[in-house]
């Protein structure tokens, strides 16, 4: 049951952080125009 909770919060940790690279990739994208 633990193991289950860990993974599914690194699983959602790692959802948000390529979220936030897109967002920030998208944001360089737009200001180097």
């Amino acid at each position: 049951m633990l193991f289950v909770i860990n993974f599914i919060i690194i699983f959602r940790c790692k959802l948000i952080y390529v979220c936030n690279v897109k967002i920030v990739i998208t944001f360089i994208q737009i200001t180097s125009d």
